[in-house]
C-alpha cells in the first residue's frame, strides 16, 4: 500500500487522501473529498456553485500526485452518479 497526501489538498490527520493498493489489480482510493482548499479553509461559503467546483477539483489534484503509465479511465459526472 501507498498512502499519499498531495501538497495540493488539505493534509488531516485523521485519514490519507490517497492510498494506492497493488496486487492483481490496481485499485485507488480517494478519500476526505469536500470543499476545502489545501489550507484547510472552506471554499465558497454560502455558495454552493464554488463549493461542487473545489470538491471537483479534489479528486482530480488526487489523482494528478499519481506517477503511472497507466491511462485511468476517464467517467463524467453523470457516469459516476449512475452507479
Amino acid at each position: 500500500m501507498h498512502y499519499i497526501n498531495p501538497d495540493s489538498l488539505n493534509n488531516n490527520p485523521a485519514f490519507t487522501n490517497v492510498v494506492v493498493v497493488e496486487g492483481n489489480v490496481k485499485t485507488v482510493h480517494i478519500g476526505g473529498q469536500d470543499a476545502l482548499n489545501a489550507s484547510g479553509e472552506m471554499v465558497g461559503k454560502g455558495d454552493i456553485v464554488a463549493q461542487v467546483e473545489q470538491i471537483l477539483a479534489n479528486p482530480r489534484a488526487a489523482l494528478g500526485t499519481l506517477k503511472t503509465h497507466e491511462r485511468l479511465p476517464r467517467a463524467s459526472a453523470a457516469q459516476i452518479w449512475q452507479r
